[in-house]
């Protein structure tokens, strides 16, 4: 027995896996796990073990199986964010089948970034596996261990993966468990640009020409790494015709990394509309969304919703009617020794787009998540999932899986535990209020389970900010929190 797929729930058909799928697969067999970040895909051996099937049989290799070396795939196309199962046992070691292991991605094979992250727990080492959105991006000779047919999540652009592992490890297959391509990703409902132009404040013309210099090529679902580079010019302006009057929620800008210089992206962000008049101003925000060499125009701290690769949303605090003019002026930073912009690619996103468009800015999504679950101790829950889930974030992680269609998706058994957890504290709980007071926060106790405050006969347990103590928290006294 290989697999069981839930195919439909409650008569509801689920929607079709991506098209995507692994096309090829090679393993390297000379102690490549220690450049695993300049290894060339091409140089290893084919193995199409590597995807057969077979859950039970190495792949290959050496006489040390996959110890100090890499297995890789290729995708058949690019996903913007993808998940990978991988199986196999360590020889000697039989309690920690994957050991030492690490993961990279890459577009083209041979230039790689390293991010190690899976939900599937940790089978020791130091440190342990982090939480989704806070990978490990260090590649050397990792130190933890993952169990057989772990689940390693890389949520950036990639049509390549590599596993390398430092123990006795034999592989048996790695499969796509799932994958998010471009055009899922997109809004479902965008305004059509019918033309793009930009300039620099200073006047000077682009030093960068060519592909670089085609802002028109960012829209309409285009993925073109495009930049305005000047010797000082502090703002740069991105005018977009729309091809029709449209109701217009925001501006989605999506920045990755430049291919030939330490920065990218823009250092602040002010939106103007108009239909057919004068502009009006309708949103600014004076924060990095990127990297820069050594200043960005006094504005670099980063913002805390970017992620390279991931599209930022910029959404107006009303829908502005009947557009036909947007206006985008963007600040300049240090990037390649002169004042310049880049990104990749801009979405206007429509009304009726504005919600599901929020769900697709995951990183986001997922910090919102650490921020309100995870500990002062431990900002990005690098433990995996907290061991409680109390009312504040029940609240933020129940409305991330539901409203971001995690229910029902392939990631969703990554989830299920700590989903379950999250639903009791709200029926304890309740959803409106909370039973602890003075601050407290409530959380449901798990069957079998127990605290020293508690209500056993509801099955809530209330942890008090510090002054107050008590089974609700009214009563002064007690460290707390």
């Amino acid at each position: 027995m290989f697999e069981i797929a839930l195919d439909s729930c409650d008569g509801v058909q689920l929607e079709a896996r991506s098209t995507v799928g692994i096309v090829e697969g090679r393993i390297s067999t000379a102690d490549q796990a220690y450049n695993m970040l300049s290894w060339d895909f091409t140089s290893g051996d084919l193995t199409p073990q590597l995807f057969d099937g077979d859950l039970g049989t190495p792949v290959g290799g050496d006489e040390h199986g996959q110890h100090d070396d890499i297995v890789a795939v290729k995708l058949s196309g690019v996903c913007q964010s993808s998940s990978f199962a991988v199986h196999g046992e360590d020889r000697d070691y039989i309690d920690t089948p994957l050991r030492h292991v690490r993961v990279a991605y890459s577009m083209d094979g041979r230039s790689w970034s390293c991010y190690t992250q899976t939900d599937s727990g940790s089978q020791g080492g130091s440190p342990p596996f982090r939480a989704v959105g806070a990978g490990d991006t260090e590649c050397s000779a990792g130190p933890s261990h993952a169990p057989n047919g772990a689940i390693f999540n890389v949520p950036f652009p990639a049509q390549y993966v590599e596993f390398a592992f430092w123990g006795q490890t034999d592989i048996f297959e790695v499969s796509l468990d799932s994958c998010l391509t471009a055009q899922e990703a997109a809004p479902q409902s965008t305004a059509r640009v019918a033309s793009a132009t930009w300039s620099a404040e200073s006047g000077d013309e682009n030093r960068d020409e060519g592909q670089t210099a085609d802002v028109f090529a960012t829209c309409n679902g285009g993925d073109q790494y495009v930049r305005y580079r000047t010797a000082s010019s502090p703002s740069f302006t991105v005018s977009l015709t729309l091809a029709q009057p449209s109701d217009v929620a925001g501006i989605s800008i999506n920045v990755r990394e430049s291919p030939d210089a330490e920065g990218e992206g823009y250092a602040g962000i002010e939106i103007a509309v108009g239909s057919g008049g004068a502009l009006t101003q309708v949103y600014s925000r004076l924060q990095m969304f990127g990297n820069f060499e050594r200043h960005a125009n006094g504005h670099e701290e980063m913002a805390p919703d970017f992620a390279m690769g991931v599209p930022t949303a910029f959404i107006f605090d009303d829908v502005q009617p009947a557009v036909t003019q947007i206006q985008l002026t963007l600040y300049g930073a240090d990037i390649k020794g002169d004042m310049a912009v880049s990104f990749n690619q801009i979405a206007v996103v429509a009304e009726e787009a504005q919600d599901d468009h929020a769900c697709n800015i995951m990183q986001a999504r997922l910090n919102a998540v650490n921020e309100q679950c995870c500990t002062d101790d431990d900002p990005t829950c690098s433990g995996g999932f907290p061991p409680i889930c109390d009312q504040g974030c029940a609240e933020v992680f129940l409305s991330f899986f539901d409203e971001c269609g995690l229910r029902g998706s392939p990631q969703a058994r990554t989830y299920k535990s700590f989903v379950k957890t999250c639903r009791r504290t709200v029926a304890a709980c309740g959803s409106e209020g909370s039973r602890c007071r003075n601050g407290g926060q409530c959380s449901a106790i798990a069957p079998g389970g127990g605290h020293r405050r508690t209500q056993a006969e509801t099955g809530f347990m209330c942890t008090c900010t510090k002054g107050f103590t008590g089974t609700d928290c009214s009563e002064h006294g007690g460290r707390g929190l």
